[in-house]
């Protein structure tokens, strides 16, 4: 453009100083105006060309490297949401075992309370449990020292009794002697005498003991199982009965 205002102004002058100088007509000054204005509509200079194409190839270069920023870009916008959205269900994975550690810390608190009670209530049973040991083994003390009084002074008892004790246990009849007629010529006064009437008089005996037929077996049993309790205490115990075949020995 400024090539081209300089030619018609160029042009121009050229026309004013012909027509001063030359002294021609309008036809001739038409004629040269022409030629300017088609010189400039014709086209641009070589020079003017290079710097237009250089500034083309520029402009592409610049577009070019637009293009490859804003794929560049593109790419790193898609990472980044990418990113984003891995962060966002991290967070909900960490929210979701954030949630599950706080459950189970309020189990493991309540479980460490239990503990700390079952704790104390185990150190209370224990020491509960080592008065009763105590106890228990005053008791035994006790009790050994008891048995042993106890063994001591029975066995005197019985010592006292008298080392040799007989005792009498009258049979009842059988079938076959109350078929026959025949009657008992047995008779207990008391609990240690005897009578028995017979063809020669009244005879009459003593013993430690008398059992009639009426008295049960655990009568015999009561007065003679203080002799086995001596036996188990360590003392020499005989018990022998006698009697004729047959009178329940």
């Amino acid at each position: 453009a400024a090539a081209t205002t300089t030619t018609q102004q160029q042009s121009g002058s050229g026309a004013t100083a012909t027509t001063a100088a030359g002294g021609k007509g309008e036809a001739g000054s038409s004629t040269k105006a022409a030629k300017a204005a088609g010189g400039a509509a014709g086209g641009l200079t070589g020079a003017d060309k290079q710097k237009l194409d250089k500034k083309i190839k520029d402009l592409e270069k610049k577009v070019e490297l637009y293009k490859k920023h804003d794929a560049a870009q593109k790419t790193e916008i898609s990472n980044l949401t990418q990113k984003v959205r891995d962060l966002e269900k991290e967070v909900r994975k960490q929210t979701t075992d954030m949630t599950t550690m706080q459950a189970e810390l309020a189990k493991t608190v309540a479980a460490a309370s239990e503990g700390i009670k079952a704790a104390a209530k185990a150190a209370s049973m224990e020491e509960e449990l080592k008065t009763l040991r105590k106890a228990n083994q005053k008791l035994a003390e006790d009790f050994q020292a008891e048995r042993v009084l106890r063994k001591k002074y029975y066995n005197t008892i019985e010592d006292m009794k008298g080392k040799i004790r007989v005792y009498c246990r009258v049979r009842p009849m059988s079938n076959s002697e109350t078929q026959r007629g025949n009657h008992s010529v047995v008779a207990a006064p008391d609990e240690y005498s005897i009578n028995i009437s017979s063809d020669r008089g009244l005879k009459e005996f003593q013993f430690d003991q008398v059992f009639m037929p009426e008295i049960p077996q655990e009568k015999v049993y009561e007065d003679t199982h203080n002799l086995i309790q001596s036996a188990v205490d360590g003392f020499n115990v005989c018990i022998f009965a006698y009697g004729q075949t047959g009178s329940g020995k």
